[in-house]
């Protein structure tokens, strides 16, 4: 890390120094200061501590310096926030989430007869994959300067996770607006995190990274924190919780464009893990060009994505029928533990793919998915019926999201 290095060389010339005028004839002076090159951080107060280790790259920070240096130049910039929920700001309110925290302390640091658009597209409970469906709708259209990605606490470490996600950070870096793309690794109380693949997607696109996960665990270790200090629950900040989230964004910031300039960002020619979700269209349920709708009527489904479809529950069970030409699709529907609800069946070509599980347990009434995915155009003929034990129960199809 290029801050610990930093501290390092400052640490180890001050100790020179003082070798130098004092003879360092001690040996428990000399421990003393052996301790404090072996951890730059002992010095500094708990959350100095936390704030220094929660930098972990500047990445290339050419569309970072030129997004101030609108802002500094009286121009409104865009700061947009993409996640699940923490982002959202379950634990805090809209006013007090890490976003909305970090996006004014910008405007008050940064901004010169301007102010920051502030888009805040958390969403509970949704992964990377649901957010390469919706950063049609929820990112682009605002033309944003800057984005943060949190999504590793509500991913996996399955192949298709790490896709989605790169594919994710691939669509935003290629924005007609050219944000600067940064990272946000957080961790839940079991230690669950996806920041170890992250930032290897990270590294691989020369990206900022900030990491809630290193910051806090070496805390936990230590027994200078707790969990409980972080958070109310099992995964979301608490209100210092998401001010600290804010105060690793502010050190970023600062750390970042102190760094010499960067030359024009661009971007790798290699993929890493793989980009078959890059540049994927969202489509409400209700607005699909659909053969048939069968048995599927327009329904009002959930707050995040309202213009679905749902069984009508009339006796009969006609699929949904629609054919596309496309590379891949995610596919995204209710699922929730309680009755009335069921289940579907999803076929592709005249073949079952596999049954879209809309009650399941731990299901909360929150979004789920099932992706396809390819880097060829296919035609795909899709075909969406109630299982058979399910023709009188709910089943909400939301939206889909297509790569053409």
């Amino acid at each position: 890390m290029r801050i610990l290095s930093r501290i390092i060389s400052g640490a180890t010339a001050l100790a020179m120094g003082m070798c130098i005028f004092s003879g360092c004839s001690s040996k428990d002076e000399s421990s003393s200061k052996e301790s404090v090159l072996s951890d730059p951080y002992a010095s500094m107060t708990v959350e100095e501590a936390m704030i220094a280790r929660s930098y972990l790259s500047s990445g290339n920070t050419y569309r970072l310096k030129k997004a101030v240096t609108k802002a500094q130049s009286g121009e409104d910039v865009t700061i947009a926030y993409i996640g699940g929920s923490i982002t959202e700001g379950v634990g805090a309110t809209a006013d007090t989430c890490y976003a909305a925290l970090s996006a004014k302390q910008f405007e008050q640091d940064y901004c010169v007869n301007s102010s920051v658009n502030l888009v805040n597209a958390g969403m509970s409970g949704t992964p990377s994959m649901i957010g390469c469906a919706r950063v049609s709708r929820d990112v682009t259209p605002h033309n944003p300067d800057i984005v943060f990605v949190e999504f590793a606490v509500n991913d996996g470490t399955e192949t298709e996770m790490k896709k989605a996600y790169e594919s994710l950070v691939r669509t935003l870096l290629n924005l007609e607006s050219q944000p600067a793309v940064i990272l946000l690794f957080n961790v839940i109380k079991s230690g669950h995190t996806c920041k170890e693949h992250m930032g290897e997607i990270g590294a691989h696109y020369d990206l900022g990274m900030i990491s809630a996960a290193d910051s806090l665990a070496a805390e936990f270790e230590a027994q200078r924190m707790t969990w409980e200090d972080y958070s109310d629950d099992e995964s979301h900040p608490n209100a210092y919780g998401h001010q600290l989230l804010a105060d690793y964004i502010k050190n970023y910031y600062e750390k970042a464009l102190s760094e010499d300039a960067d030359s024009e960002y661009a971007m790798p020619d290699e993929v890493l893990f793989g980009n078959e979700f890059e540049n994927c269209v969202y489509i409400d349920a209700q607005s699909i060009e659909a053969t048939s709708f069968g048995s599927f009527v327009p329904a009002f489904t959930m707050q995040q994505f309202p213009n679905g479809v749902a069984n009508a529950k009339d006796g009969t069970n006609n699929a949904l029928t629609f054919s596309i030409d496309a590379k891949s699709i995610i596919f995204i529907y209710k699922q929730t533990a309680v009755d009335p609800w069921g289940n579907a069946q999803l076929a592709v070509n005249g073949v079952t793919e596999t049954v879209l599980m809309g009650k399941m347990s731990g299901g909360w009434g929150g979004p789920a998915y099932y992706a396809i995915g390819s880097n060829e155009t296919k035609t795909y003929d899709v075909e969406i019926k109630m299982v058979e034990s399910s023709v009188d129960k709910t089943f909400e199809l939301v939206a889909i999201g297509v790569v053409y």
